[in-house]
């Protein structure tokens, strides 16, 4: 399929069996949400339309799902796939989150390079977590508002943020790990911890840019 819209009063898949799709495009809302994508997937605007029968079995009425755009969770949100990157679109692939979030992109045979590229904001009253094969690419704020919830960004290349763009907690610790070149803009823990690693280099922008972490 193309374009996946899904909208459910309850969960989505579970911790211990997660729904398993093979598309290129979702935007989903519901309360606990656990996708495994096979290949690649990009969080979207999405308005799916099907042709009605009419009783008399010939007149058609083109009917149309409202338009629903990124990702909306009211528990925990689980997004992972085992063979491609995931992409969120610009303005239409927010994702947020009442729990906690885990952005996950795989590589099933470790053979091919699969990234995170972040184009929409991603706001969990939880933890966040993103997790990816190679690059990180934050052109966005990530934040959680959660008293004391983390932020987690592991890359096994690099790890990137445009300019102007934060990784915010409330009072949380941030995790920052890359095994290639890290770069930086504005981290504010408030008064938890900031630990960065990097295999290669860390850097930031100009004198705006900035590391919080203070009582």
């Amino acid at each position: 399929a193309n374009d996946l819209l899904l909208k459910s009063s309850g969960a989505i898949g579970t911790s211990t069996n997660a729904l398993n799709t093979n598309v290129d495009n979702i935007t989903i809302s519901a309360v606990d949400i656990f996708i495994t994508e096979n290949t690649g997937i990009s969080v979207d605007s999405i308005d799916v339309e099907v042709n009605r029968v009419g009783i008399d079995g010939v007149s058609t009425l083109t009917t149309s799902n409202a338009t629903q755009s990124g990702i909306t969770s009211t528990g925990n949100l689980v997004l992972q796939t085992l063979n491609g990157t995931i992409n969120t679109v610009a303005t239409n692939g927010i994702i947020t989150a009442s729990g906690n979030v885990l952005l996950k992109a795989g590589d099933l045979s470790n053979d091919e390079m699969f990234n995170v590229i972040l184009n929409s904001n991603v706001t969990a009253t939880g933890n966040i977590s993103i997790n990816s094969d190679f690059n990180i690419t934050q052109n966005v704020d990530i934040k959680t508002t959660g008293l004391n919830k983390t932020i987690e960004l592991i890359a096994t290349n690099d790890i990137t943020t445009a300019q102007s763009k934060v990784i915010q907690t409330n009072n949380g610790n941030i995790l920052i790990d890359a095994t290639g070149a890290l770069k930086i803009d504005t981290v504010n823990a408030g008064t938890a911890d900031v630990a960065i690693y990097s295999g290669s280099t860390i850097s930031d922008y100009d004198a705006t840019s900035s590391i919080i972490a203070k009582d």
